[in-house]
């Protein structure tokens, strides 16, 4: 990582028996994955990692600003060789991208939850979304909004999209997963970045 180093700070805080951890080694696989996709785009990135979590921040300017935050946290009882199946396991990715439109209606999509199913029912705005069975999505614009969300297909159908917002200057995205899906933030930056420049 010494190429990065003036714009890439990620330390790992394991010790010598927390290196030889598979577990060690998928969280530094992860985080250097990523931390290479920000210097490729000359961004930054600052964030450290060990056995049982990671927590990175970074940052890139171009085609749009964008902001790219991953966490993971394992509650266990430290045993090394221990499955996370039988761990409490954390782990999320939160993408924030800075961009204007006006053709975008603004929306708020989140996780079906049973109380906030309840409320769905007395709100006009609010629907399931189509194609996620376990989504609701607020809006005025329905309609507008679908031919949006078409690109979003593949996310929603891995069952990973736990929230998505858009407020006409800023898309959120938060997602519970380890996967990075940079090939799709990276289609995603594209296209939100013409959608821009149209609409300027």
């Amino acid at each position: 990582m010494k190429k990065y180093a003036n714009i890439i700070d990620l330390q790992s805080d394991g010790d010598e028996a927390e290196k030889r951890s598979p577990f060690y080694l998928k969280n530094e696989q992860i985080c250097f994955e990523l931390a290479d996709y920000i210097a490729q785009k000359e961004g930054k990135l600052k964030g450290v990692y060990g056995a049982w979590s990671y927590h990175v921040i970074s940052k890139i300017e171009s085609p749009v600003e964008a902001v790219i935050e991953i966490k993971k946290a394992s509650y266990s009882s430290g045993n090394l060789l221990l499955s996370t199946e039988y761990q409490s396991l954390y782990v999320s990715s939160t993408w924030k991208i800075r961009f204007n439109s006006n053709t975008i209606p603004i929306f708020t999509i989140y996780k079906v939850s049973f109380w906030n199913s309840i409320g769905a029912i007395f709100s006009t705005n609010v629907r399931r979304l189509q194609g996620g069975e376990k989504l609701f999505v607020r809006s005025k614009d329905h309609d507008r909004l679908k031919r949006f969300l078409n690109s979003f297909s593949t996310i929603m159908d891995s069952n990973e999209l736990y929230r998505m917002s858009f407020d006409r200057r800023k898309l959120e995205l938060e997602l519970r997963s380890k996967n990075l899906h940079l090939d799709f933030f990276d289609q995603l930056m594209q296209q939100l970045h013409t959608n821009s420049v149209n609409t300027s």
